[in-house]
């Protein structure tokens, strides 16, 4: 048990930054003073019971009758009166400050979750491009949507068991002070009990939170893909496939709910028949010890009191442990990614120097494989590329131009050699030689926007409307979209559904040529479309012959037979080809 809270406190530190930290300590000071709140509002039940049943008290000495002669109320039921409304104005000043508690408690947690969310989504998205190759996008999903808002309900239980653990000591102390034995038997079977489910309970939760995670991954992985592959679904008639694989996870994940949640039930049952058991065992013992009748009235009441408030708070921290350790794998998969951010610069690559093409771009004996791997793409690769020359690759699929290609491009580190221009290492100047690339990919990403946010890929704050008419014009759009009758304001659809093959990838083109690039890649650009199609495609990528260096990768020859050199990339070794 010290074990597990001294492992959750290390995970704690590492996931909430300082100042998160702070506001949490703040936070455990408010529910100490509500824990000695709800300590005060049960200590005055006890006097004001006893004059109900006992009314010479106020006239008997003691502490209750020299606060009843001070303030010379001569009437014992205005006196009572008094005291019932002290008593209201506690209870309903505590549980006013306990709303305060409870506002500070959800707006702490859920902008420390907004924050962890955030810092999640931008560790992802500033890793290199090595990292996304090896990583499955349902879990990354999960964990920045599901996992941290599932870590900041682990921490919502904990500040729950800890409020009820504070208000739970803080009652035992003053029913201890009350009655020693019957405190020390309660309190030694509560925590008996308490404990013992919990151990007994552990192992199971921790199946099904494991189980939890695994298929609630499993849920949005087959609807990424089923929503990813609807053509390929509908024609090759899959439909059940992806929904019988859906229907499988999430029956797993129901599956490992219901028996959390049932599982949840059974200590409150069990905990509110040994408090009933308890307290009736408790008159027993007190008659058979001969005690006063009106003792064990006043006493029972108390306890009575204490119980109500005491029941529904062991259930309270029965259910946020358990709660706890149905959340603690999400903790663990916010842990081990967090951990990786704490110290480190989300940016990876500084200012360095400015690159700019003036005479060529020097590919120096580079070699290349992916980590963790032993074979090479390709080895000991030199090249040079002249400033406004296009540049062709073709070769087999699998043989590594688009690998090559993206090396050339900073994407990917090469195990060995250089790339530079003007003598600049491309690799150690990241951010100036991006921003002089412009990059069109075999399948153009369209987010479900207007034609005009594709093209300038949400950098309207500083639209260039001279440029964008301008790339509008090379890429061969500008018949395409006069003829819409929202023109550059047509939604395209999700990833361009609405659109053909050859619109998207002019669309593409011209949103790589926006910024104004000084080299343009097209990765097997023209691949994927009809002979038609890619015809009108290579004509705008023609008519950028001469006035850009241009790198094409392609399949077949006569797709870049315009090119000024062309090279055949094969078993890792790149060759010059003749032109036709």
């Amino acid at each position: 048990m010290l074990k597990m809270a001294l492992d959750i406190i290390h995970k704690l530190k590492v996931i909430y930054n300082r100042r998160q930290k702070i506001k949490f300590s703040v936070l455990f000071c408010l529910i100490l003073v509500a824990g000695f709140l709800e300590l005060i509002g049960i200590t005055l039940i006890f006097p004001f019971i006893n004059i109900v049943i006992n009314p010479d008290m106020l006239t008997s000495g003691g502490k209750i009758s020299a606060i009843y002669n001070f303030l010379n109320i001569q009437n014992q039921t205005n006196f009572l009166i008094l005291l019932a409304f002290v008593l209201i104005a506690v209870y309903i000043l505590k549980n006013i400050y306990m709303l305060f508690v409870y506002y500070c408690q959800y707006r702490i947690l859920y902008n420390a979750q907004k924050d962890i969310s955030f810092q999640l989504m931008k560790f992802y998205l500033t890793q290199p491009y090595s990292y996304h190759l090896g990583i499955n996008s349902s879990v990354m999903i999960r964990i920045v949507t599901g996992d941290t808002v599932n870590c900041s309900s682990f921490v919502t239980n904990l500040t729950f068991l800890l409020t009820e653990s504070i208000v739970f000591l803080f009652v035992i102390v003053f029913l201890f002070f009350m009655n020693k034995v019957v405190t020390l038997i309660l309190f030694a079977l509560f925590a008996g009990i308490f404990f013992g489910i919990f151990k007994n309970l552990k192992p199971k939760l921790k199946i099904y939170a494991e189980k939890n995670q695994k298929h609630q991954s499993g849920m949005i992985k087959w609807v990424q893909q089923a929503i990813g592959a609807i053509k390929d679904i509908k024609i090759l008639q899959k439909e059940q496939f992806f929904i019988d694989n859906y229907y499988e996870s999430a029956t797993h994940l129901v599956s490992a709910q219901k028996h959390f949640n049932l599982i949840t039930q059974i200590p409150r049952l069990l905990i509110e028949t040994v408090i009933v058991v308890g307290i009736l065992s408790v008159i027993i013992f007190l008659l058979y010890r001969d005690m006063n009748a009106t003792e064990i009235i006043a006493q029972m009441a108390v306890f009575a009191m204490a119980a109500v408030r005491l029941m529904p708070s062991l259930n309270r921290m029965q259910t946020a442990l358990n709660a706890m350790m149905f959340f603690m794998p999400s903790v663990n998969s916010v842990y081990n990614d967090l951990k990786n951010t704490r110290g480190k610069t989300f940016i990876e690559y500084d200012e360095g120097k400015t690159i700019n093409i003036k005479k060529e771009i020097s590919v120096n004996n580079i070699y290349f494989k992916y980590p963790n791997t032993e074979k090479y793409i390709f080895k000991d690769v030199s090249f040079k590329i002249e400033n406004g020359t296009s540049t062709g690759f073709i070769g087999t699929t699998g043989a590594g131009k688009t690998t090559i290609v993206d090396v050339i491009l900073g994407l990917l580190n090469p195990t060995e050699g250089t790339i530079t221009v003007e003598g600049i290492d491309i690799h150690k100047n990241k951010k100036s030689w991006f921003s002089r690339i412009g990059y069109v990919p075999q399948m153009i990403y369209l987010t479900n926007d207007t034609i005009r946010n594709n093209i300038l890929f949400y950098d309207d704050r500083n639209e260039d409307k001279e440029q964008l008419e301008k790339v509008i014009e090379q890429a061969q759009l500008k018949e395409f979209i006069d003829e819409l009758p929202n023109g550059l304001d047509t939604v395209v659809g999700e990833r361009g559904m609405r659109l053909s093959g050859g619109q998207r990838q002019r669309i593409g083109i011209a949103r790589a040529l926006y910024n104004k690039p000084e080299l343009l890649v097209l990765d097997e650009a023209t691949s994927a479309l009809d002979n038609k199609t890619e015809k009108y495609v290579m004509d705008a990528i023609e008519n950028l012959y001469g006035k850009i260096t241009m790198i094409i990768i392609a399949h077949r020859l006569t797709t870049i037979q315009k090119c000024d050199v062309i090279y055949e990339l094969k078993n890792g070794i790149l060759t010059k080809v003749d032109k036709l």
